[in-house]
């Protein structure tokens, strides 16, 4: 859904560059209009307070938004960076055996746990971004003491700063809360620390899009798929005929089906999946409502909330008898198990709270 991609996303970034195209930021791939882009600071009542074109010169900008908001900017990079470096761990995690039970895990084991208890202008005023509404308010965070002391001894403090740097404070507001009302739709203080931080990531890298659209990306890992497991999975101890039929015909492994799923069945041999498939079996999004077994698999991946996804989960025995699995108790690792343990993750059951 999203319009732009970070290059410093990898696993989207790895498949776009399979067999796809980069390109500019909102690039249509028509031919591009003759005026640069850029953007700007617009005050609500016909000024605009800064504008910064695609075809300045890099050192022009730095200097400029540099001049505007000074060391809150060096301060926000900063904290950009290091949020940044804490989620690359997460990918060193994806090539080894640890899983994460929760989210919150997850953030733990990065780092960024704290970011995600925190509303965003709580995490701007805990590494000391100007316009806290504490030190407005004639109060003081650990962080802030220095700056509200010298505010309370020297009360035009702001106005002596802008002097120098015209745009001091002006970061948050300005500019962050701009970012994430265009977003999220939410400001610096409804948005939790974590969302606010990968609105500004971003900025340190390269961002682009998907040449003609970025909706291809799907289509793109399928390709990327077949070709993987046709390369991992055919015999080398064959001939070279054999494994071209054999390659041709475990390409049809790989099926891309517009169905609803309904059920799964465990049995001793593996799970049955069960849904409703497309009316005219193509791209229609008018299902058919009678249930039908779409296949019996070894393994299944549901990447679905279950608490919402209205997918029944049951076991069957060796007489042909099925029953439900109970939601919330400790599972074992096996359909076998499971069959007879009669349970599913307690993650099924977990409620979803907004931060």
């Amino acid at each position: 859904g999203a319009s732009i991609i970070f290059g410093g996303n990898r696993i989207i970034t790895e498949q776009v560059d399979f067999d796809l195209e980069r390109a500019p930021p909102g690039s249509t791939g028509k031919e591009a209009a003759s005026d640069p882009g850029g953007f700007g600071v617009y005050d609500g009542s016909g000024v605009w307070d800064m504008i910064v074109r695609d075809d300045e010169p890099d050192w022009k900008v730095a200097l400029r938004l540099a001049w505007k908001y000074g060391l809150d900017l060096v301060k926000m990079r900063n904290a950009a960076k290091d949020a940044f470096a804490s989620f690359e761990k997460i990918y060193e995690t994806l090539d080894g055996p640890e899983y994460f039970s929760s989210p919150d895990d997850l953030w733990r084991t990065a780092g960024l746990l704290e970011a995600t208890r925190m509303s965003f202008d709580e995490y701007l005023d805990s590494i000391g971004i100007s316009g806290s509404k504490d030190v407005q308010k004639g109060t003081t965070t650990e962080w802030s003491w220095l700056r509200a002391a010298i505010a309370e001894f020297i009360p035009a403090w702001d106005g002596i700063t802008r002097l120098v740097l015209p745009g001091h404070g002006s970061l948050r507001k300005e500019l962050l809360d701009a970012i994430n009302i265009n977003n999220y739709n939410q400001n610096n203080s409804q948005l939790d620390g974590l969302a606010g931080l990968v609105s500004f990531i971003p900025t340190l890298g390269d961002i682009y899009c998907v040449r003609h659209g970025n909706n291809q990306i799907l289509s793109s890992a399928f390709r990327r798929a077949e070709k993987v497991h046709s390369a991992m999975c055919v015999n080398n101890n064959t001939s070279a005929n054999d494994r071209a039929t054999e390659e041709s015909s475990r390409n049809q492994v790989l099926n891309h089906v517009k169905a609803k799923v309904t059920s799964v069945v465990f049995t001793d041999n593996g799970a049955e999946v069960w849904g409703n498939r497309s009316a005219d079996g193509g791209d229609s999004d008018m299902v058919d409502e009678r249930n039908v077994l779409f296949g019996s698999y070894d393994m299944v991946i549901l990447a679905a909330p279950l608490q919402h996804a209205q997918i029944v989960f049951q076991t069957e025995d060796a007489t042909g008898e099925r029953k439900s699995l109970k939601l919330g108790s400790p599972n074992t690792s096996n359909a076998k198990e499971l069959s007879r343990d009669d349970s599913m993750p307690p993650s099924t059951t977990r409620t979803y709270t907004q931060t």
